[in-house]
């Protein structure tokens, strides 16, 4: 079995890994919510999350939005997300810092809002993997300076 975290900020390389190393369960930070309907061509990013599922097989998900934005008359939603070929239940999320927000659009400014994502997989009828997901959390209102 191989389990893998990721960054969805690298899309190409996210894409080969999941490709070339057929994990069983990925975990992702920073995310887009996964079935977000792209509304400009430039937006491919807004379907990432449905291309991992389908490149890596993957029959199971569970995303938990930290936040969103405004985009087009539509909230796409930036979280956590669990991919996973094996059954997933007993999901939980959790607010760690801060609380969900919609913000009018995404500008790139760091949103310092942490949740802790916790779920089981169901590998055979007697086995069953705990799982936990969490992007660390930055000190301060804007610990990168924007």
């Amino acid at each position: 079995m191989k389990i893998e975290p990721c960054d969805v900020l690298a899309l190409e390389k996210t894409t080969n890994f999941i490709k070339n190393e057929k994990p069983d369960i990925t975990c992702i930070q920073e995310a887009f919510a996964p079935k977000t309907k792209s509304l400009f061509n430039f937006q491919d990013q807004y379907e990432y999350i449905d291309e991992l599922i389908e490149v890596g097989q993957f029959k199971y998900w569970f995303f938990s939005p930290s936040w969103g934005f405004e985009m087009g008359g539509s909230i796409v939603q930036v979280g956590n997300i669990i991919l996973s070929k094996y059954l997933l239940s007993k999901t939980e999320s959790l607010n760690v810092y801060g609380e969900y927000s919609i913000k009018k659009y995404n500008n790139n400014k760091r949103t310092n809002i942490r949740v802790l994502q916790t779920c089981q997989a169901k590998l055979t009828e007697d086995k069953k993997l705990g799982l936990a997901n969490y992007q660390g959390y930055l000190p301060g209102d804007d610990p990168i300076g924007n």
